[in-house]
């Protein structure tokens, strides 16, 4: 995952993500406490250089709770253009294993 501006946020996922070749061309922006992540769209039959970067995925903190840990929660952007969030919620960590396990197959096809 390629990240703009590398913060704590982009820097925990890389480190569940790994070399994870899905995430190769994902880029990762830390905004307000959530990264918000961007795949690469190429339109059809367009070259490799129309490509540009789509909104795709978010995980952002929850209201703070009584929790010592702050809790997270995956949205996926819809083709409708709105967040659409999951029943995905839990750690940072756990909601970036979640886009590696695609449980909804809205991630990868």
């Amino acid at each position: 995952m390629r990240l703009l501006k590398p913060g704590e946020l982009g820097r925990r996922a890389q480190h569940v993500l790994r070399d994870d070749p899905r995430f190769a061309e994902v880029l990762g922006i830390e905004e307000s406490g959530a990264l918000q992540l961007y795949q690469v769209v190429t339109p059809s039959r367009a070259a490799k250089w129309e490509s540009h970067y789509s909104l795709w995925a978010k995980i952002a903190p929850l209201a703070a709770t009584q929790s010592r840990e702050p809790r997270y929660r995956l949205a996926h952007f819809s083709l409708g253009g709105e967040w659409q969030e999951l029943d995905v919620e839990g750690s940072f960590e756990y909601c970036v294993q979640q886009l590696l396990e695609n449980k909804y197959h809205l991630f990868f096809g």
